[in-house]
Formats: C-alpha cells, structure tokens, sequence
C-alpha cells in the first residue's frame, strides 16, 4: 500500500479463517478495494514462518540469504510452488536466465498436474519477464498469452493487470502500438475492478507515454491527467514525482 501509511493493530479471535477475513477487510477499507474478502481466504502464504522469512528478505534485496532459506524451506516442501517461484525471481534479478529457466519448467510441472492455474499465471509471468530480459519478444509474448490464458481461467484479476502490462510493453518495444495501447487498456480496467490504484497510476502513464510516442498529445493528458488525481487524492508518494514530471513533459509539448 505505502511504505510511509503504515498502521499496527490487532485481531482476535478463536478461528484463524475469521482472522484471515478480517485482516482482508481491514486491507480493503485501508485501499479503498472493492473486494469480496471471504473469498480470498488463501493460506499459502501465512502458515509456514520460514517462507515468511524468505519472502520478507527478498523484499528487503537480502538475496543470497533469501536463497540460502528458500532452498532449504523446499527441504522439507519440494511442491511448494510460491518458494521457487521465488527462487526463479531471485535468478532473474541476477540475470541467470538457465537457471529461471530450469526451475519454471519443473514448477509449471508440477502447477499442471495440480491444476493450481493461478500459480501457472504466475510462474508464466516470470518466465516471460526472463525472455524480455534476453530480448526474446514474440516468445515472452506466447509465454504472455499462456499466462493470461490461466489467470482469466482462475479469475487472477491482479495477475491480469500485471500481465496486460508487460504485454502492453513488449507491443511497445515491437512498434505495436494499437496492441500495446489496448493491453495498457485491459492493465487499468483490472487494477479498477482489484481497487488497487498505484497499478491504476502505472498503466496510465504508460498510455501517456505511448500517446506522446504517437505525438497524441490530448491523449497523454488526459491519461497523466487521471494519474495525477490519483496519486494526490490516496497520497502516492513513491508514484507522485514521476507522475508529476510525466505531466510536465506532457504540457510542455501540448504549447
């Protein structure tokens, strides 16, 4: 949500699944998401403390520690999907794409004969950033469609945006401008339905930045225009300088 509205609190009760829905409502009144939380009861992540830990190191960029706990958490949990999903993250961000490649093939294995398609959207998003990173972009495309493929088949509506996004870019790169302009489309339409408005802020100013591409530039302010809206009204710090400056060049041209 932000690093800088942070809260602290309790819950208590005698079922963890009360705890679990109450936590989710609490987080949709704080964002302002729209959210059926009794629906989105998911323990994966919260019941085992070492994948915790893991996960909290690897958000902090402790990533030779966050490897060291993931591997030896898949010890004792070799299907555990989210943990090498992880471990392919960590292997992307060292630019070691055989090994991402090497660990997607026996996760999406493994996601296939449990039909966990939400974890395949997942994981094919991570593969797909890993062909973009080798420049490989009619295959992170197909990756891409798979992928989408298996969020709208668990209505992932989050993965959704995330991975209209990267399809938006990768259009982007191949000069496919109305395709990328229709995905950057889809990448707000979902984060609106999840209520999650700094993915809102993300995907318009990509449009806006296409739109100036394009030299669209009654376009590209009234996509910076909503951003800015946005990241003022919910106190988007991290989003609000960029967004700023996007609506600076943006003026700047329109003279």
């Amino acid at each position: 949500y932000s690093h800088n509205l942070q809260q602290d609190g309790s819950f208590e009760s005698t079922t963890l699944d009360y705890l679990y829905v109450e936590l989710a409502n609490h987080i949709n009144a704080t964002t302002g998401a729209s959210l059926n939380s009794s629906k989105l009861v998911n323990r994966k992540y919260f019941d085992n403390p070492a994948l915790i830990s893991a996960l909290q190191q690897l958000q902090y960029g402790e990533l030779d520690a966050a490897t060291e706990e993931l591997n030896s958490f898949l010890l004792t949990d070799e299907s555990n999907l989210i943990a090498q999903r992880q471990l392919a993250e960590i292997a992307l961000k060292k630019a070691e794409f055989k090994s991402v490649d090497k660990i997607i093939a026996g996760a999406l294995k493994l996601a296939n004969v449990t039909g966990d398609r939400s974890e395949s959207a997942r994981l094919g998003l991570t593969l797909s950033k890993s062909y973009i990173e080798q420049k490989e972009l009619p295959r992170s495309l197909s990756t891409l469609s798979q992928a989408r493929s298996d969020a709208a088949n668990s209505q992932d509506w989050l993965y959704l945006a995330y991975i209209a996004a990267w399809a938006g870019h990768v259009n982007q790169r191949l000069s496919r401008y109305d395709a990328a302009n229709q995905q950057y489309q889809l990448s707000v339409d979902y984060h609106r339905m999840v209520g999650y408005q700094a993915g809102q802020v993300i995907a318009l100013n990509n449009l806006a930045r296409l739109a100036l591409i394009e030299y669209n530039y009654s376009a590209a302010y009234k996509y910076v225009k909503q951003s800015v809206d946005i990241v003022t009204q919910k106190q988007l710090t991290k989003l609000k300088e960029e967004t700023m400056l996007l609506l600076s060049k943006v003026e700047n041209k329109q003279r």
